[in-house]
């Protein structure tokens, strides 16, 4: 039931922007939370990934915690941590999966991308058109024309 739920939110949160937006962000962030929280009372342990790549993720998290105190506009940089943070909830979360059902999860990649491009592809006769398209160009769920 973990790997189910996991994939149909990580699948999902391409239709929501990305998680790029604040909002959404931060409830990606508590998701995250929920099922490392629901890990640990399942098995009693948790599995962190090991390795340079986590090392930098992590290092990058307390640098963005730090500029806060040294930002400019600290309310932007803080809203630039609640963007990133989901990442690292996300890395923590699917290392407890098995490598297989990190695959499967990956497999569901291009029939999202598909079902993306179809959706936006109707949409433009909508008269949600302007909201999909952008200069002209196919923006779609991601908003990146």
């Amino acid at each position: 039931m973990y790997k189910k739920i996991f994939c149909y939110l990580f699948t999902f949160s391409f239709f929501l922007w990305g998680g790029f937006y604040e909002a959404i962000s931060a409830l990606y962030s508590i998701c995250g939370i929920i099922f490392i929280f629901w890990q640990i009372k399942k098995t009693g342990k948790l599995k962190l990934p090991t390795g340079k790549a986590f090392y930098c993720l992590c290092l990058l998290l307390i640098c963005m915690i730090f500029s806060v105190f040294f930002a400019v506009d600290p309310g932007l940089a803080v809203l630039g941590f609640i963007k990133f943070f989901p990442l690292s909830l996300f890395v923590v979360v699917a290392y407890q999966l098995e490598a297989a059902q990190r695959d499967d999860c990956i497999q569901l990649l291009p029939g999202v991308a598909s079902v993306m491009v179809l959706l936006s592809t109707v949409l433009y006769f909508t008269t949600l058109k302007d909201y999909y398209f952008t200069a002209e160009r196919m923006g779609g769920p991601l908003q990146y024309p």
